[in-house]
């Protein structure tokens, strides 16, 4: 959803799949393909050299990037943190269904890579965090999209946060959009 709504914003996430990831982000599809830990890290550096050279405003989504953002942090340039928590319970019943994990395995691991993650965030001080509830998201579109795009830099007409706004449905997806943007 939050992707989505970037990508709305004509924010460079380079998704490229129906998750709106980045494969030069995503360490699970660099694990699927037998990648060792050192050439993900270089991968992962040379794709940002890449991203900081050819782009005034760039990002990626990976839910899990916490496992190799302190491998990477200096090569970032003007870092901003977007993190989005949800209800872990949801997370687990996703994993559960999907992975067939335990409930209880699965809850635990959702609570520690939140955990993981406010660790994260408490060592930033300095970094501008947006920091929100996925759930608060859903319960009111316009603000949410009216907080990030503020978050981000963009400037939007009433009509064009609407728009956005509008974008927001889980019982639609979020799937890569190939429309073009101007900005």
């Amino acid at each position: 959803m939050v992707a989505k709504v970037l990508q709305e914003l004509s924010i460079d996430l380079g998704g490229v799949n129906a998750n709106l990831e980045d494969p030069n982000f995503n360490i699970d599809y660099m694990n699927k393909q037998g990648i060792p830990r050192p050439e993900q890290i270089s991968k992962l550096l040379a794709s940002i050299e890449q991203n900081n050279t050819s782009k005034r405003i760039w990002g990626w989504k990976y839910p899990a990037a916490i496992r190799y953002l302190d491998d990477i942090w200096t090569s970032l340039l003007n870092p901003h943190l977007i993190c989005i928590f949800r209800d872990p319970v949801a997370i687990s019943l996703r994993n559960i269904n999907k992975r067939k994990a335990s409930p209880h395995n699965s809850l635990q691991g959702a609570i520690d890579l939140q955990q993981r993650n406010i660790k994260f965030l408490k060592s930033k001080p300095d970094i501008p965090q947006f920091i929100c509830s996925y759930e608060k998201c859903l319960s009111n579109p316009l603000n949410f999209v009216m907080e990030i795009s503020a978050f981000v830099g963009c400037s939007l007409t009433s009509s064009e946060l609407q728009r956005v706004a509008h974008s927001i449905d889980p019982e639609k997806g979020y799937s890569l959009n190939t429309r073009q943007h101007t900005s």
